[in-house]
């Protein structure tokens, strides 16, 4: 019994040596149907074109993290949620200058060459673009890749 509770001690102990700390940031998981009940719109789409804007700056409570605004054309393939007629979408999103924040926000990028559809729950925004439901902290929670067939 002795050799046994020792082995656990120096298992535990060479475990939380070896482990360091580790920091890390909560982020609410949302489930599909939150998504598609908070969005306005939502689409299976291909990005087809995918450009920076001339935003540039920090995110709030992330200022020292430098960001970059983007803007991703989708060719709309259906319609979940939203006006059935939508043929196409821009979505606004972010990309890090550089990174340089530990545990900074989660950016969204897409291979418009690939060719790929992701399901996209979005709201509009006031100028007509449309942003991830879930926000542009981490806007990865906001888009689902969907499964090649």
């Amino acid at each position: 019994m002795l050799k046994s509770l020792r082995s656990f001690v120096l298992v535990t102990l060479l475990t939380l040596v070896l482990t360091g700390v580790v920091g890390a940031r909560l982020a609410r998981m949302w489930s599909d149907k939150e998504l598609l009940d908070k969005s306005e719109l939502a689409v299976i789409a291909t990005p087809t074109t995918a450009h920076d804007t001339k935003e540039r700056g920090g995110m709030p409570g992330f200022e020292a993290q430098p960001i970059i605004g983007v803007e991703t054309t989708f060719a709309v393939v259906a319609i979940l949620k939203g006006d059935p007629t939508t043929k196409q979408v821009i979505l606004h999103h972010y990309r890090a200058n550089r990174v340089q924040t530990i545990n900074a926000p989660t950016f969204l990028s897409f291979d418009t060459k690939n060719r790929h559809n992701f399901r996209l729950y979005i709201v509009r925004e006031a100028d007509g673009r449309y942003a991830p439901v879930t926000g542009q902290i981490d806007p990865g929670l906001s888009v689902r890749e969907e499964p090649r067939k």
